[in-house]
């Protein structure tokens, strides 16, 4: 008797002294967190990042850090001043170097712990945590997670700003860091409820490429009532960055200009038109006598869009216009090159003038233009710009991205100032500065 009751007490002090190993353990990890915090402000010597680094040095593990970063776990349970440091004074960058340290383990390890914590009944807040944590691994690893994780939140969570926005950003971090994820989601679109459908059609978007060509399309039989929305944003895709597209972007619009629903066919005009899809204006002149008023109509601006004209209005005269458009070009094209490289400023002026004046051809005739710029006078240089500018294709984006590396520093400005007018966006005066943006 003597001998068990012995071992009971042995077993009890034995757990007692591991719960105060473990407690002290984590107090020191809270306290290193703590240290790190304190003497790590935020300045032109120190950045968040820097900051996260060191954090994940003092060996504070992922259960800690996501748990400080959720506020389960805060740095006043071992030093009530803290909260009258200078820290205190940027209360939201806590939370912000959390997420950035948890960053730095490894995919698999972050996911698996989220997968642990999201299991069972939890709480809302606990959910939207996990979904931004996710945001911040980018990792393709986490997709099968956040696809159980949004189809858990209610209809009623759904309506939420804040939940619908989260779900979004995380998609979309996922599917740009490896597009590879869109085909996945592809595969599990059976799985998918609507709610978590939308959000991920909506995520699409943001990732301009084949692939996410590929997946909207896949939904036009599952979800046909949303298809013109679909067209819109095929369409909206390649006008971001047109480079990244072959034909699969045209190619998915094209057919619907013959569909049996009439807001299909609109759709598709409209769409087909911001491409500026010249193997579809013959198609798109015999639908200006649709029967239904509100296809005629798409089709009359989709038209004017494509051509810059609206002085036309009979499918014959369109017909005439376009073959002798094409005709010039097909004619006109070899004189053009051989003017702006002929050094005569009368002649190249000229050529300009005449691909400026030739709305319908805009892409053809600034990939001839952007071929001068190389090598040009500044003076020409100059107008060569502004005559890109005023054409407004943004498929000429890559070949200025290229001449960034030209020598002269006036000359760089000055493509550069085009590039950032076309691209809507601004990385830099250098070439690599743009490798993200350019490449797929």
């Amino acid at each position: 008797m003597v001998g068990r009751e012995h071992i009971f007490l042995r077993l009890a002090c034995g757990a007692a002294l591991a719960v105060v190993f473990v407690t002290a353990v984590n107090a020191d990890k809270l306290g290193s967190v703590r240290d790190v915090l304190r003497r790590s402000p935020f300045g032109e010597e120190r950045t968040e990042e820097d900051v996260a680094k060191s954090l994940y040095q003092t060996g504070a593990d992922i259960t800690l850090l996501f748990r400080l970063y959720t506020g389960e776990r805060t740095l006043t349970e071992i030093d009530e001043g803290f909260t009258e440091s200078e820290w205190w004074r940027h209360p939201d960058r806590f939370g912000s170097t959390y997420l950035q340290t948890l960053t730095q383990f490894s995919p698999d390890r972050v996911v698996a712990h989220l997968a642990e914590r999201t299991s069972g009944k939890t709480t809302l807040e606990l959910r939207l945590h996990s979904v931004r944590v996710l945001t911040a691994l980018e990792s393709p690893e986490g997709m099968d997670l956040l696809i159980e994780i949004a189809s858990s939140f209610t209809p009623m969570q759904y309506r939420s700003r804040t939940v619908s926005h989260s779900l979004e950003q995380a998609f979309s971090s996922i599917l740009e860091s490896d597009r590879r994820s869109i085909d996945h989601l592809r595969e599990r679109t059976d799985d998918l409820s609507d709610p978590v459908l939308d959000i991920v059609s909506a995520s699409i978007k943001s990732v301009p490429c084949p692939q996410s060509v590929a997946f909207l399309e896949s939904q036009f039989e599952i979800a046909p009532s949303q298809s013109p929305q679909f067209l819109g944003d095929i369409a909206e895709m390649y006008c971001e960055r047109p480079w990244l597209f072959e034909g699969e972007a045209r190619e998915a619009i094209r057919p619907h200009l013959f569909s049996d629903d009439w807001q299909l066919r609109s759709a598709a005009a409209v769409a087909l038109a911001r491409t500026r899809d010249l193997d579809s204006l013959s198609s798109l002149v015999l639908l200006l006598d649709d029967e239904q008023e509100a296809v005629a109509g798409a089709t009359n601006w989709a038209i004017n869009e494509l051509t810059g004209s609206s002085k036309i209005q009979s499918p014959g005269e369109w017909t005439d216009w376009l073959d002798q458009e094409l005709a010039w070009w097909e004619s006109s094209e070899g004189q053009l090159r051989y003017a702006l490289q002929s050094g005569q400023p009368h002649a190249m002026m000229g050529a300009v003038r005449s691909l400026a004046n030739r709305p319908l051809l805009r892409d053809q005739a600034a990939q001839v233009l952007v071929e001068a710029l190389d090598g040009s006078q500044s003076d020409f240089q100059n107008t060569i710009c502004r005559t890109l500018e005023q054409l407004d294709s943004k498929t000429v984006v890559p070949a200025l991205v290229e001449l960034l590396a030209v020598r002269d520093v006036a000359s760089r400005e000055t493509i550069h100032a085009t590039l950032v007018k076309l691209a809507g966006v601004d990385f830099g005066l250098y070439p690599e500065d743009w490798d993200h943006y350019i490449d797929d």
